[in-house]
Formats: C-alpha cells, sequence, structure tokens
C-alpha cells in the first residue's frame, strides 16, 4: 500500500475516534450532568457558608440552629436553646445536597401545589448563611400512592417530583432529634485517666501507662486493658434515651450514688454523675459536663461499677498472640535464647540468618498462643523466700519476655515462671488442685498469678529445648 494512503487512513481513523469520544462519550456524560441539575431537589450550596438552618414541620414547633462561623459549634437557638449534636447537622447538610427526583420533575396540574401536601407543605427547611441570605430552600409534601416516596418542590422551578423516604429519613423535625445526646464528649485515645467513684466508698482510679492501664487506687495493680477500652467506648457511646424536665431529677444529681471521671491528655477534665434509677426502672438519671439532665440505659452502670478486684488483669501476657515479634527465654545455667521475626514473617534465634538458623513457624507461634492464652484462676501475695521456693520461681527462674516492635516504642513485657508440684502452693481464687498449675510473677512485681493450665508440661518442654538450642 502507498506510504501516504496509510498515513491518510490513520489520520481518518483518529479523527473518527476523537469525534465518537467527544460527540457520543462526552455527550452522554454531558446529558447525565444536565439530567442530575434538573433533578435537584434544592439549589448547590456551600456548607462551610451556612449559619442557620430552620426546620418547619407542619402541625410541630420551629426549630432552628445556628452557629457563629464556620468552625464554631452548633446551638439549637429555638424552641429551647441547648446544645445541637454536630453529627446529626451534618448529615442534614449532607442530605440537603443530595436530594435528587427520581423521575424527571413535571409541573403541578389546575389545582396547584396542593394535591401534593406543598401547600402549604408538610416540612419545610430552609438554609441560611451571613446576615440571612438564603442559600437554598427544601419542601417536602405528601406522601406518593406508589414507591416509598412523597412530594417535593424541585427548587424554584415551580414544578413538583417524588423522592424516596429513605433519602428523606435523616432530615431531623424534632428537638430531641437534633440536640446533643451524648452524656460525654471526648476521644478515647486522649484519656490518661479513669475515675469511677461510687457514693461512701474510696474511688478507682485507673491510670495509662503507655499501651496498658494501671490500677492506682485503692490497690496497686495492672488493670484489664480490654475492660477499660470495652467502658470507655460505652462512655463515649452512651446517649440520652430522654430528657426529663421536672426539678426532680436534678435534685437527685446533686448527690450522685455513681460518678465516671475521666483526665486528658491535655489535662483537661469530664465527669459524668449517675443518680437514682428513672420512674418505670428502665434508666438511671445521669448529667455530664453540660449539667444537662438525661435519662441513659443501665447497662453503662452494670458494666463500670464493679469492685477494684474485677477490673485486675488476670492475664499475666495482656497481649494478642499476633502482636508479639519477639520471645526471649533465660533458663538456669543458659545464657538467654533470643528469638525475633524478621520483616518476611521468618523467625530467628540471634546471630542467625534465614539460611543457618530458621527456627519452626509452628513452634514460635504455639509457645506464644500458649503464653498470651494463660489466664490466672487465683492471685496471692508474696509472703517470703520459701514461697518463691515452692512455687518455682526462686530466683535464677525461668524468664520469659515478649517484645511487641522493634523501635524505641516497642512494647516489652518479662515474667518469671514456675512449674510447683502438685500441693506445694496454696491455692486461691477459683483454682483446681486436680489441674497443673502454673506460676506467673513480674520481675518487679508484688503478686503471684496461679494459673491452671492443661498445657503446662508441654509448654515447661518448648521453653527449656528453647534455652538448650534443640
Amino acid at each position: 500500500m502507498n506510504r501516504d494512503v496509510l498515513i491518510g487512513a490513520v489520520l481518518v481513523l483518529a479523527l473518527l475516534a476523537g469525534f465518537y469520544y467527544f460527540v457520543d462519550i462526552k455527550g452522554s456524560e454531558k446529558d447525565a450532568e444536565q439530567e442530575a441539575a434538573v433533578r435537584r431537589l434544592v439549589s448547590e450550596f456551600d456548607h462551610q457558608l451556612v449559619r442557620a438552618i430552620v426546620i418547619e414541620p407542619a402541625g410541630g414547633p420551629e426549630l432552628r440552629v445556628s452557629r457563629a462561623g464556620a468552625e464554631a459549634a452548633w446551638r439549637v437557638d429555638v424552641p429551647q436553646e441547648v446544645e445541637a449534636d454536630p453529627e446529626v447537622v451534618r448529615q442534614l447538610l449532607e442530605t440537603l445536597g443530595q436530594l435528587s427526583t427520581r423521575e424527571d420533575p413535571f409541573p403541578p396540574g389546575e389545582d396547584g401545589l396542593s394535591p401534593y401536601g406543598l401547600a402549604p407543605p408538610r416540612l419545610a427547611v430552609t438554609v441560611t448563611g451571613e446576615g440571612g441570605t438564603e442559600l437554598a430552600r427544601l419542601q417536602l409534601g405528601a406522601p406518593a400512592p406508589f414507591g416509598a416516596a412523597g412530594y417535593a418542590a424541585v427548587r424554584d422551578t415551580g414544578t413538583v417530583g417524588q423522592v424516596g423516604t429513605a433519602e428523606t429519613a435523616a432530615i431531623p423535625d424534632t428537638l430531641f432529634d437534633l440536640r446533643e445526646k451524648r452524656l460525654l464528649r471526648f476521644r478515647r485515645e486522649e484519656v490518661r485517666e479513669l475515675r469511677i467513684g461510687i457514693a461512701e466508698q474510696s474511688p478507682l482510679v485507673i491510670r495509662r501507662q503507655g499501651d496498658n492501664w494501671d490500677i492506682a487506687e485503692p490497690l496497686e495493680f495492672s488493670a484489664d486493658r480490654e475492660l477499660v477500652g470495652n467502658i470507655l467506648w460505652e462512655v463515649s457511646e452512651c446517649r440520652a434515651l430522654e430528657f426529663p424536665d421536672d426539678a426532680g431529677a436534678t435534685d437527685i444529681l446533686s448527690s450522685p450514688t455513681f460518678s465516671i471521671g475521666l483526665t486528658m491528655a491535655d489535662g483537661s477534665a469530664r465527669l459524668a454523675r449517675f443518680g437514682a434509677l428513672a420512674e418505670g426502672g428502665d434508666g438511671m438519671l445521669a448529667a455530664g459536663d453540660s449539667g444537662t439532665v438525661m435519662k441513659v440505659d443501665t447497662t453503662l452502670v452494670q458494666s463500670a461499677f464493679r469492685p477494684a478486684e474485677r477490673w485486675r488483669e488476670l492475664r499475666p501476657f495482656p497481649r494478642y498472640s499476633w502482636e508479639v515479634d519477639g520471645l526471649t527465654v533465660a533458663c538456669p545455667g543458659f545464657p538467654p535464647a533470643v528469638f525475633h521475626q524478621d520483616d518476611t514473617g521468618v523467625w530467628l534465634r540471634e546471630g542467625d540468618s534465614p539460611e543457618s538458623g530458621a527456627v519452626s513457624e509452628e513452634t514460635m507461634r504455639g509457645t506464644i498462643d500458649l503464653l498470651t492464652g494463660l489466664e490466672a484462676c487465683g492471685l496471692t501475695t508474696i509472703s517470703g523466700a520459701g514461697q518463691l521456693e515452692a512455687a518455682g520461681l526462686a530466683i535464677p527462674g525461668v524468664t520469659v519476655t515478649l517484645t511487641s516492635g522493634t523501635d524505641e516504642a516497642a512494647i516489652v513485657e518479662s515474667l518469671v515462671l514456675g512449674f510447683p508440684d502438685r500441693g506445694a502452693v496454696p491455692l486461691s481464687g477459683s483454682c483446681s488442685g486436680e489441674e497443673p498449675l502454673i506460676c506467673a510473677m513480674r520481675p518487679e512485681g508484688h503478686w503471684i498469678y496461679l494459673i491452671n493450665e492443661p498445657g503446662r508440661d508441654e509448654l515447661r518442654t518448648v521453653l527449656e529445648s528453647l534455652c538448650a538450642g534443640e
């Protein structure tokens, strides 16, 4: 084929492809954008410019929330001055920006907007900016006869469309919907101290220590970090079931039965007070920092207000198995055996290479699973050298160290383990003398963990073989 003819054919194909792209594909995209714009229920607006939202339900009181600036907090102004729930307001603004009709809007008939429940509307929402400038307006009408939808006015076009009821469900239409319902507002990761008070009893004080929590008062012991985490989550999620408006509710909280105090990383404090059961017994009266009295579920109180002994961490190694990437075992008569998991997941003894000294993954993970799965059935205080010897903890003992992470923020947990003879150690708690027993003690501790463990002999054999390099 002639070279010039070939080049010409290629150019024609390129022009045709370009024509198809801009006329067909781009044209279709433009048509879709125009169709979406026609169906949009409210005009586009910048959320940062919003200063007030007025909600007018037919037959109900008008609701109004406002803020002084883009970064200021939202407050309910009407019908009562209270804090607004910022998440509810955010969802409302997002909903308004996304609402559109299911099909193309249509002009109303001879009877106007009345047949569609839009004269007046069932619910109207007006969004304004600085100086009361209207940014957007939504008008919802009567339910449509089919398809879980309702009628709505389309912007200021004078036309009507149908919008799904699921899409408009996030629009609040009562004061309860709009107001702040959280008992306390805080970020869980910023809590440094948890203080739990029960009337006429010494408070329970739990303080964060790095990744763990320690009971500081009325006894000193490691706190169950899972339990602390669950309680903080429950406090952060505790919300009002209703807001009692009688003065007696406030009086009840003047001398609270229970309290939960939080100290944050910046030194600020949060305090929640709890009173008697609400009338009917299906909730408890409470108040947070704002002083607003609310009725809350009793689940939080039932979980948090327990004796200090039940906050103790009964796992000697309070780690999850998958968190551990280092293990050191020190046995009498042997140098410490140090193992770590490299970036590829291979376990190595210190000084060995993957080619010369990879350690069995099954052995390492099985050992770590056993160690992190240990849980005390009882605790006993250390009363003397004779007790340590009976428990198999006399120095030098078998010391096990688990490590999570390799940098300066690495978490290190060490325990001295003992494997006493049957009947050598007085039991406590729920421990059974019929099951194998392991004793564990932190090197600096004052308590001995008593652990019934069926895999005791297996664990002892594995630890000794790791020490011996077998």
